[in-house]
């Protein structure tokens, strides 16, 4: 079989490095897959064709930023992806999440070959409540058309969360064509390390006394800012001088630094830096416990943040915004961390989970990343998806 890989972000984004990159390698493991096609959109100026493994080929187009942009990329990517899928005899088309399927499916409409859409979410409702897009936003009204017509046209859709697999049968997809498909975490990178704790905190000027909160990730967007960087207040005033902050966020260094100031943080034990991918889990797994602040919304419930996954299988627990993901199910039950509500000013219950989650072992948020959060999982959803196209 010869397949094509949709990515609607740059190679080096952390969200291909973490997890369509390890979906690809996957992919490679399956016998039914001969060779693959891997294009991505790179926007943030030329990107070289990456030597991935000698069965995938990475074709980057190289795009920009603004509404001129993204029509070229629905409009010009298209026809040069139509143009590969007929020259190389494509036999089907893997999209990652809803803007990549609506590639797969302008695709689907002039070649008729089958295409799915994993990490398939509600994208457009989630942009408009988080105030990125408005309602009458030409992006939000193609974004909404497109993830209706996938819902209608493509061969298998595989959300997130469990969450969003039932809404999409109250909404009438066939449940046979849609297959839950977490973020997982890739075995190799994330899982706890102990020998990776003490050199980086040394590195640091850290003791074993001291307590480390980790976030990763943005600030805006989906992502709260000022809410978190509340949170990251009341967590220096409950731990007191042992506690140290790590942000390993892309948002600039002028704007975190306003966010210290503004909210009195000690910029002496806040760390803000960018590492690449590969050294996040040592970050990690120098912390105690990590954030997840996502901005509240109906349809975040949709979620399967793949950070989570990654602060599990490091040991980590989570305080994650209320409302997020299967998480909001799995922690009240199963432990992992505690939730967050923006709305409530008093974080004295958050703290009290916190510490108990810090006097247990590692190995309970290691187990709930294996249980929920397994690449084993996801080989077993493609092994589904690809058995279903012989019907």
């Amino acid at each position: 079989m010869k397949l094509l890989f949709i990515n609607y972000w740059s190679i080096q984004e952390g969200l291909t490095q973490g997890t369509s990159i390890p979906h690809l390698r996957l992919l490679t493991e399956l016998p039914e897959v001969e060779h693959i096609w891997f294009s991505t959109m790179e926007r943030e100026g030329k990107t070289d064709v990456q030597d991935l493994h000698p069965n995938i080929t990475h074709l980057p187009f190289h795009t920009s930023h603004g509404l001129r942009a993204k029509w070229d990329d629905f409009s010009k990517i298209p026809k040069a992806l139509i143009r590969l899928v007929r020259q190389e005899k494509i036999d089907f088309i893997l999209c990652r999440a809803a803007p990549a399927g609506a590639l797969g499916y302008l695709i689907w409409r002039k070649t008729k070959v089958p295409y799915a859409v994993e990490s398939f979410e509600p994208h457009a409702d989630y942009m408009l409540e988080s105030g990125v897009w408005s309602r009458w936003d030409p992006r939000f009204l193609l974004e909404r058309f497109w993830e209706a017509r996938q819902k209608k046209t493509a061969k298998a859709l595989m959300p997130v969360a469990e969450g969003y697999r039932q809404q999409l049968i109250v909404e009438g997809v066939p449940q046979e064509r849609i297959f839950t498909q977490p973020c997982a975490v890739p075995s190799d990178q994330f899982w706890f390390r102990a020998e990776h704790v003490a050199p980086l905190r040394k590195q640091l000027g850290l003791t074993e006394s001291n307590i480390v909160g980790i976030y990763v990730g943005k600030f805006g967007g989906l992502y709260l800012e000022e809410e978190a960087f509340r949170l990251f207040q009341s967590a220096f005033s409950t731990f007191g001088d042992d506690f140290f902050l790590i942000l390993l966020s892309p948002n600039p260094a002028d704007q975190i630094a306003d966010f210290i100031h503004r909210f009195n943080l000690p910029a002496h034990r806040v760390l803000h830096t960018v590492v690449p991918h590969t050294d996040v889990p040592s970050y990690l797994h120098a912390a105690d416990f990590a954030f997840a602040t996502y901005k509240p919304s109906t349809t975040k419930r949709y979620l399967s943040p793949i950070k989570v996954g990654e602060y599990w299988a490091s040991g980590l627990p989570v305080v994650i915004t209320h409302g997020v993901g299967d998480e909001s199910e799995i922690i009240p039950n199963e432990g992992g961390g505690t939730l967050y509500h923006p709305e409530n000013q008093d974080d004295t219950n958050i703290w009290s989970a916190i510490r108990q989650c810090m006097a247990q072992s590692k190995a309970h948020p290691i187990a709930l990343a294996k249980k929920y959060r397994s690449l084993s999982r996801n080989r077993e959803v493609y092994q589904q998806v690809l058995k279903g196209l012989k019907r």
